[in-house]
């Protein structure tokens, strides 16, 4: 038997929380994040303090789970009402697991974007002027736009295409594609998104076509050796480690003065990640946080050398 667990965590841990859950032992769980009205670009950054979590917890677990909780607040530092649970009740399984995906599932606004997914009804959500609409299409790849670095990866897009030159775009890792195709719908032509994920270039042609920007987005399974060329904008949403290990052939990739997003890098990790990518010859231009979470946006100088990966 289960027991479906209802937190109340502050924004910023939900993800590693519910990681970190599962491999304790206390079972599968989502975050629900509820439609935030939201701002645009040019609008101050969201602020929404709580997130609900819903953890499946074995019956056998349950009983620990309150002072797991504990434990993990101080090894975080940070205070034990960081992470509350509101309630609990025995969990129904027998729920279709697609049904129930949907239901938890909630459109929002991020950038000047109203991100929803293809089975919501678009005449339901509130938007503002302006608002360009984002419909994604969920399967197996990465990038529902549920985790903040995805979130922060599309306000980055949206400052590149206002500060880039001219040129074609790279997404490394593009998942699902929605960095891709948010960057077609600000207007670049030349999106290109390449995953070595199986499932990923289908996925994210689909929502291009969905989205009407079908010629303006090309995608394949492969990794960035694949890639030929120079670009004007790459946008790496990735992972701490691999960022990396790839910081140098990044770097190669730019064009002169071009822009480049890293990001998915975990606070602790942030400043090896740094040293890297000034090691390759990139100049920092600035950073964003958004809990545990860190993004980077860099230059290549018009005039430097580049793939130092001494």
């Amino acid at each position: 038997m289960h027991w479906l667990v209802r937190l109340s965590v502050r924004s910023g841990l939900e993800d590693e929380l519910l990681a970190l859950a599962e491999r304790a032992g206390f079972g599968t769980g989502a975050g629900l994040r509820e439609y935030p009205h939201g701002l645009l670009a040019d609008e101050a950054e969201e602020s929404l303090p709580e997130t609900r979590v819903h953890l499946w917890v074995p019956s056998a677990d349950l009983a620990a789970l309150e002072g797991w909780l504990t434990e993990l607040c101080s090894a975080w530092s940070v205070d034990a009402t960081a992470i509350r649970i509101l309630d609990q009740q025995p969990a129904d399984l027998s729920v279709d697991p697609e049904r129930l995906w949907q239901s938890q599932w909630r459109p929002f606004r991020c950038a000047g974007f109203t991100v929803r997914a293809n089975f919501h009804d678009a005449t339901l959500l509130p938007a503002k002027a302006g608002d360009l609409p984002l419909i994604l299409v969920p399967g197996s790849a990465f990038g529902t736009g549920g985790h903040p670095t995805t979130r922060m990866a599309l306000r980055a897009v949206r400052r590149i295409h206002s500060e880039a030159v001219p040129g074609p775009w790279l997404d490394v890792g593009t998942g699902s594609g929605i960095l891709a195709v948010a960057a077609a719908l600000l207007g670049e032509t030349s999106v290109f998104g390449m995953d070595p994920d199986p499932h990923s270039a289908e996925q994210a042609l689909a929502m291009a076509a969905l989205n009407g920007v079908g010629s303006r987005v090309s995608a394949w399974r492969g990794r960035l050796d694949s890639t030929r060329g120079r670009f004007a904008a790459v946008v790496a949403n990735l992972f701490a480690d691999l960022l990396q290990d790839v910081a140098a052939d990044l770097a190669e990739r730019l064009e002169p003065g071009g822009l480049l997003y890293a990001g998915g890098i975990v606070d602790r990790k942030w400043e090896a990640t740094q040293a890297r990518f000034t090691a390759a010859g990139l100049q920092f231009v600035d950073l964003a946080s958004r809990g545990r979470w860190r993004g980077a946006l860099w230059q290549r100088p018009v005039a430097a050398r580049i793939g130092n990966r001494s």
